[in-house]
């Protein structure tokens, strides 16, 4: 067995189990409990799959009949209980235990598990003693590689630091040239005022000592402009070399995951009795570290996906006078910003039919739908075409796989198929996440960021060419007619001028959102913020702009499943006459700040900022428009809890509503909040946009 890829296949296969733990932690909360079912449904699916593809064939057995307890709580969600999390934290322990010492863990002794748990009825039986501690580590018998390994990772932490340094330093020089353009106009504007001065002077004396400052200076000045221009054009191109040099380091050539792809292909091709060529181009290509990992598992799904359900057997293949012996190709090229992937089979194609009469019976309204978008409907959760499930397939889980880490990395899939000639899967991706490029545009006073391979076209908006269908809003381009939808109802935010219409192309369909400027196309780090946000289905991640502030870049699954749920309405005209409402915002940490911000300026409020307790009690003393305070916990000066009761007891206004949040979240840390006078108290870990929003407009009143 290849040595790299077991240690890959164990090192990923525990952290999944562990994020398994973290996920069924989760389970009570009524808000978070689809997501993190489907989470880890996920993340069995995965280690389900590279442990046969490893052939470890009766572990991946024992973890199909964890999947299937799993998968059974779909639909019964009132049945998930203490019971049921702890099932799943004792068979977390074991399954960690198991792949400690895989390889002296009898076959015998797995398949007993196994079937102890497909014949489990009462989760509250399952008496696993649980732990939270590994009874040996993975690679024991190599402890100096396990060394290696987390030196490896402690000097990646590091380079990933320094890499945004340095990125900081690029934005930073761009910020300067603006700087620098408003000093020398500042200085300008000095000299205008003085030769104005000048020309009403009588005395020639002053005229000329006057004439001579201006001379003197205005040549000192054009020096000084040219010698700072070039010191920070040498600052940018000196940040962007050695940027580019130190992310070289971090470039892994395409060929570190082949090996993996092939072996799954000739594992599973044996198992389902198939013969299979794999032919690989573009071994040389390189990508981040981060992208190209991350990579891995979706690849690996398409692939499974063509030798099980593409691929003929031999037998089939004869008969369509084909070669007895299926090919799959493996194709990587790339330009400096995106990396094409293609995996092309020679087998059956796309029955589409199959999929539109299986969606049917799944509850899909596809009657009105293109082939085009009912091919991407493999993609969705649960979804296969397969009449029995086996350990192989048939969850439907691997393509959705696919789809949402194509949509965390800012990829786009794309198909193409011919019934009995061939099906290939495209997946373009950047090539870094160091500078990914994004269109950003401008609506109801805010900035937002789309991918920019998501971006068909971008046209001047036309009311005239707008359609009222019964479902839908139709815009309407030469002889085509295409969905769209105003930003405002998109996002819920306020209606803005409508200037643009930005068509996006988004699995397998193009679709329109509305925009009032467009603002650029730039190339921008991006932020995948976790805790606060990871709720806010509304953004995918967060990108940073040159001078500091956050742009949300909306995620494209939610702008697909929202334009298809809006019902069409006409655009009422702007009317701007409605107060504000003003709410202070007390929070140090710039990003968080940010995000809040964001969702407050988004749903019609207007944020007064303040970065301590110190700084928001004298902001809420000298003003009488506040509305609301939404408050941070831990901050320098004055925390929030001495914030609340200051207010509390103070003379103005101490019913004022005031809501705490934190990553506090022990019983503790919220009993102190409420009884310090919060009105409610809110972990980070359990944010929701939605339920934020709820929370203000039930304090302040529903009409705002």
């Amino acid at each position: 067995m290849n040595k790299r890829l077991k240690e890959i296949f164990l090192s990923e296969s525990i952290d999944n189990t562990v994020n398994i733990k973290s996920a069924a932690s989760k389970l009570l909360d009524p808000k978070q409990q689809k997501d993190n079912l489907e989470l880890i449904a996920r993340y069995l699916h995965t280690i389900k799959g590279s442990s046969r593809m490893m052939g470890y064939k009766a572990f991946s057995s024992f973890i199909h009949a964890i999947e299937d307890k799993v998968k059974s709580m779909r639909n019964i969600p009132d049945k998930i209980d203490s019971s049921f999390i702890n099932f799943l934290y004792s068979v977390a322990d074991k399954i960690i235990s198991i792949l400690s010492d895989i390889d002296n863990v009898s076959d015998e002794e797995i398949e007993s598990l196994t079937e102890e748990i497909s014949k489990l009825q009462d989760f509250s039986s399952y008496s696993h003693t649980t732990n939270d501690k590994i009874t040996s580590l993975p690679f024991e018998e190599d402890n100096s590689n396990l060394l290696k390994q987390n030196i490896y990772k402690i000097h990646e932490i590091e380079l990933n630091q320094h890499l945004q340094n340095l990125y900081n330093m690029i934005s930073k020089s761009e910020n300067l040239f603006f700087l620098k353009s408003n000093i020398i106009s500042l200085i300008e504007s000095i000299f205008d005022n003085l030769k104005s001065l000048k020309s009403n002077i009588a005395d020639e004396k002053y005229k000329n000592f006057i004439q001579n400052i201006i001379q003197t200076n205005e040549i000192k000045l054009h020096n000084l402009s040219n010698d700072l221009e070039k010191i920070i054009t040498d600052i940018k191109i000196s940040s962007r070399i050695n940027h580019e040099t130190a992310l070289s380091f971090k470039m892994l050539k395409f060929k570190e995951i082949t090996q993996t792809l092939k072996e799954s292909a000739k594992t599973l091709a044996a198992e389902l009795g198939k013969d299979v060529k794999i032919i690989i181009k573009g071994e040389d290509i390189k990508f981040d570290k981060d992208i190209l990992l991350k990579l891995q598992e979706p690849l690996i799904h398409l692939i499974r996906n063509s030798v099980d359900h593409g691929l003929e057997t031999p037998a089939e293949r004869i008969k369509k006078n084909k070669n007895p012996e299926g090919t799959i190709e493996i194709e990587c090229i790339a330009d400096k910003n995106y990396a094409k992937i293609t995996i092309k089979d020679d087998g059956r194609g796309i029955n589409i039919n199959k999929i539109r009469n299986r969606a049917k019976s799944l509850g899909y309204n596809v009657d009105d739908m293109s082939d085009n978008e009912v091919i991407y409907l493999i993609f969705q959760s649960s979804f296969s075409t397969k009449d029995k499930t086996t350990d192989i397939s048939g969850r439907g889980e691997g393509l959705y796989i696919v789809k949402d880490v194509m949509n965390k990395v800012g990829g786009k899939i794309e198909i193409d198929h011919k019934t009995d000639l061939f099906t290939k899967f495209s997946l373009i991706v950047p090539v870094s996440f160091m500078e990914t490029e994004v269109l950003i545009f401008h609506y109801a006073g805010l900035d937002f960021a789309l991918f920019l391979n998501s971006i068909e076209s971008i046209m001047t908006f036309d009311e005239s060419k707008i359609i009222y269908s019964d479902n839908a809003m139709l815009y309407t381009v030469n002889d085509n007619a295409y969905k769209f939808s105003y930003t405002s109802d998109i996002l819920n935010c306020e209606n803005d001028l409508n200037n643009y219409i930005i068509f996006i192309n988004y699995r397998g369909k193009i679709f329109g959102i509305t925009a009032k400027d467009i603002k650029t196309n730039s190339k921008m780090k991006l932020y995948k913020y976790g805790g606060l946000v990871e709720h806010l289905k509304t953004y995918s991640h967060f990108i940073a702009n040159y001078d500091g502030s956050v742009i949300p870049l909306i995620d494209l699954d939610y702008l697909y499943e929202k334009i298809n749920q809006i019902t069409p309405v006409k655009q009422i005209t702007i009317e701007d006459t409605k107060e504000r409402p003003k709410v202070l915002l007390v929070e140090d940490s710039f990003a968080t700040r940010e995000l809040e911000k964001h969702i407050l300026l988004t749903a019609g409020f207007d944020v007064i900022e303040a970065t301590n307790g110190k700084e928001a009690l004298n902001i809420f003393n000298n003003r009488d428009d506040i509305k609301i305070i939404i408050s941070d916990i831990e901050m320098p000066e004055m925390d929030g809890y001495t914030l609340t009761k200051q207010i509390r007891t103070g003379v103005k206004n101490p019913n004022i509503p005031i809501i705490l949040i934190s990553t506090l979240s022990d019983k503790e840390s919220i009993n102190k909040g409420l009884k310090s006078g919060a009105n409610f108290f809110i972990t980070k870990s359990q944010f929701s946009g939605e339920e934020f929003l709820d929370k203000i407009r039930s304090l302040i009143g529903a009409q705002y």
